[in-house]
């Protein structure tokens, strides 16, 4: 997929590797939330969906920005309940 997102991440991250960006699919033909129902190739003949027309190096900055904060809440949780699972199995080998 090249998509808005994945588009305005490059954009924001390396720019010099976007090419021309042009809306190449109806918007009207299959909407974003029926995606998961049909196969990419069967819909487009480059085997792609998205609108990178509506990306811009801002929102990329912003994904970023955002997919590492919840990246790094993700972890502390995960180090959190692995923490409580070996607290617990240490009480129980305790007993």
């Amino acid at each position: 997929m090249r998509g808005e997102m994945e588009t305005s991440l490059m954009l924001h991250l390396h720019p010099e590797y976007v090419g021309d960006i042009k809306r190449e699919q109806d918007p009207s033909f299959v909407p974003q939330a029926f995606m998961d129902y049909f196969d990419v190739g069967d819909i487009t003949p480059d085997g792609y969906w998205g609108f990178p027309e509506d990306a811009t190096a801002e929102k990329g900055s912003k994904v970023l920005e955002l997919m590492l904060r919840e990246g790094i809440k993700y972890l502390a949780d995960v180090d959190r309940i692995t923490q409580q699972v070996r607290a617990k199995a240490a009480r129980e080998a305790g007993q």
